[in-house]
């Protein structure tokens, strides 16, 4: 009796494992949307005196209006994809597997931006994943 709960559990967590990493490449699509605004903050302009002025400036930017274009066609992309696949998997894994997002956004901050990760980040990020797995484990 105890193997067999023991084989059950194991086998949910497996299922929780592959769900949670056939999930991923979608994450990893909609966490390049928190790049590219990275990116086009780095392309505003500076010295606009008014909000309209700064909006004049930043329509007559080429490569910030090419930044929102990529940000929009991701996001229309990831949203296809992310209906394809509502249809087959329980909300809640999709919205739980959809918070890993935020550790495919440090580690591009950290390899793009060079930016640091602290102890807290990498304690949060652990976190996320165990509330991820098991979510998936008990749907």
């Amino acid at each position: 009796m105890k193997s067999e709960m023991k084989e059950i559990a194991k086998a949910k967590y497996k299922n929780a494992l592959r769900v949670t990493l056939k999930l991923q490449p979608i994450v990893v699509l909609y966490s390049l949307v928190s790049v590219s605004s990275k990116l086009a903050s780095k392309e505003l302009p500076t010295g606009s005196e008014g909000i309209w002025e700064l909006i004049v400036d930043c329509l007559l930017n080429k490569k910030l209006i090419a930044i929102y274009i990529f940000m929009m066609s991701i996001l229309m992309l990831y949203a296809v994809i992310w209906q394809k696949l509502i249809k087959n998997v329980n909300i809640s894994v999709m919205y739980a597997n959809k918070s890993s997002y935020i550790f495919w956004t440090q580690l591009a901050a950290i390899a793009l931006f060079h930016e640091k990760l602290s102890l807290f980040n990498i304690i949060g990020i652990v976190v996320i994943f165990i509330g991820i797995l098991v979510v998936n484990k008990h749907e």
